[in-house]
């Protein structure tokens, strides 16, 4: 017996899954937004990129270079993907990181 290699967007199947997945990215990103970045092309790839283009208005052709470059996708692009799959950003106080003990 064989191993399939896990895809994520075998499971990815409706708008619910990919709102949910994407959300739950946010919630796991580290700071830098790499996460956030591969989870979009993940969604968009997923919902298929054509209907995602169409959606946000641009070419597949631009869409697809975008996310492949997700280290420069543009922000507003990250919003339309994101409207796309149903998530609205809204901004909350950080938390204050804890001061680091000086040693003795």
């Amino acid at each position: 017996m064989t191993e399939k290699e896990f895809n994520i967007q075998d499971y990815l199947n409706t708008p619910t899954d990919r709102r949910l997945f994407l959300m739950e990215c946010v919630k796991q990103d580290t700071g830098d937004g790499s996460l956030i970045a591969a989870a979009l092309k993940d969604v968009v790839e997923a919902a298929g990129v054509a209907e995602v283009a169409g959606k946000i208005g641009m070419t597949e052709r631009n869409l697809t270079k975008a996310v492949a470059n997700s280290a420069s996708l543009p922000f507003v692009t990250v919003l339309k993907i994101m409207q796309v799959a149903g998530i609205r950003i809204k901004a909350k106080k950080a938390k204050k990181a804890k001061k680091a003990k000086k040693k003795k």
